[in-house]
């Protein structure tokens, strides 16, 4: 018997498994393996280490050639040089990325070193799983739990007419399933009492809608630290909301749930520290917290954050990065983190002007179509990043307005109006002959569809 709602909803990823999904394994196989794991964990971190002084020595070398070009001249020894350069922002990145790959498995480790996750071994297959983990599955019967994966196979081979742990009937119909649930729930499962907690709150299931017993079902389901109910009372009491508003209690729930492996409290946490919301400001922790939370759902606040901290490098721990910088925002802004577009579209350009001597709109190579698309977004979130994302979006319009993209000729001399490329939005042209030799000397990499 399962059922969407039986089914915790923590934010932990799935667990790797050890065992094949069609050869379960014995406890007695399970120490070698995990040994072996080990090795293979340890030949990877020495093959990280040499990949990251290989890419070091290529980057030195790229810097070396391209310092070889001296004082460029012509456009086209300045394109050549921007091939080069462009070469190095790749290897460049990718030397950042693997550096920030170290950094957040090193506080994932340290996390989990602090706050072992809560794991049994599932009853089927021998898997280790957490308990607080989306890839557990819960049965309303007996209230025992194994792994997804198993539940899965199951599923494939039709075997749900009896529970696979108990051996129990199925229940049919909802108003079974229910009583089951809150049979389960009086036993003491924790996730049967959230569950429970959630029909009274809401008035579902049959059930009337009771906020007291509902408060009550959550806080016996978060005394046993279940995850799911500490950042529902967290948010409560964060909000006000049935409950006196108390942001150091709303602080202590969310963060009891981030250490147990709760995405979202994580990000919450972090946003608290960055706030000082019912703790002090600490942007260290506030870092970590949204490494935490980035590591398991690349949630789009916690990348927005991240993005921030590299911008600046003003926190303990995180350099100034502007690549790391990128990645997160525009990992942020394409989940529609609307505070993330204007930061994405100023690191952009500014992370063009070094990579490109000051030369951020190089055909081919140029950074000015995302800039636009970017801002223009922050513009339409009306938010208070709105004013001046669209102070700078006129200042920008304004100079590359002021002349050609490619003869560079000054639009106060030009007897017509410039006319700018209809698809970026983001070049002016004084004629069709200058937008087609631009097109073809690189505009067709570049340009992109802007927003609406």
């Amino acid at each position: 018997v399962t059922m969407h709602d039986m089914q915790i909803s923590a934010q932990r990823p799935a667990v790797n498994s050890i065992a094949s999904s069609t050869s379960p394994l014995s406890r007695d196989d399970i120490a070698p393996i995990t040994t072996q794991t080990n090795q293979i964990m340890t030949a990877n971190d020495e093959n990280e280490s040499v990949r990251l002084e290989q890419l070091k020595k290529e980057i030195d070398s790229m810097e070396g050639k391209i310092s070889s070009f001296g004082r460029v001249r012509t456009r086209d020894d300045q394109m050549r040089k921007a091939e080069q350069q462009h070469l190095l922002a790749d290897k460049v990145e990718k030397y950042e990325l693997l550096l920030e790959t170290d950094r957040v498995a090193s506080v994932v480790r340290e996390h989990d070193e602090l706050y072992p996750p809560q794991t049994e071994d599932c009853p089927i297959c021998l898997d280790p799983m957490k308990i607080t983990d989306t890839m557990v599955k819960h049965f309303a019967c007996c209230g025992n739990s194994f792994c997804r994966k198993c539940d899965e196979q199951n599923y494939e081979h039709g075997y749900f007419k009896l529970c696979p742990l108990c051996r129990a009937p199925a229940a049919k119909g909802e108003e079974r399933q229910t009583k089951l649930v809150k049979e389960r729930a009086e036993d003491g499962r924790a996730w049967a009492q959230y569950n429970l907690g959630s029909y009274f709150f809401e008035g579902l299931k049959g059930f009337p809608l009771d906020i007291n017993k509902a408060l009550g079902w959550y806080k016996l389901a978060a005394e046993q630290h279940f995850p799911d109910a500490l950042y529902t009372l967290a948010t409560l009491y964060s909000q006000g909301r049935v409950v006196k508003q108390s942001h150091s209690k709303a602080f202590s729930l969310f963060k009891e749930a981030a250490d147990l492996g709760c995405a979202v409290s994580q990000t919450n946490v972090g946003n608290m520290y960055v706030d000082g919301q019912g703790v002090g400001v600490d942007k260290s922790m506030a870092a970590y917290y949204h490494t935490l939370a980035y590591s398991q759902n690349k949630c789009r606040n916690a990348g927005y954050h991240l993005g921030c901290f590299f911008i600046t490098g003003d926190v303990r721990g995180l350099r100034q990065s502007l690549v790391r910088a990128k990645y997160y925002l525009e990992c942020a802004a394409k989940q529609g983190c609307g505070s993330a577009y204007s930061f994405l579209s100023t690191t952009l350009m500014s992370l063009y002007q070094g990579q490109y001597d000051g030369h951020p709109n190089l055909p081919g190579h140029s950074c000015l179509p995302q800039v636009f698309y970017w801002m223009r977004k922050a513009v339409l979130e009306n938010d208070a990043n709105a004013i001046t994302a669209k102070e700078n979006l006129k200042e920008m319009e304004n100079d590359e307005h002021a002349y050609c993209a490619i003869c560079l000729k000054d639009a106060r001399s030009h007897p017509e109006k410039l006319k700018r490329c209809t698809r970026c939005k983001s070049e002016w042209y004084c004629g069709r002959d200058c937008q087609r030799k631009h097109w073809q000397m690189g505009h067709k990499f570049d340009c992109i569809e802007q927003a609406a």
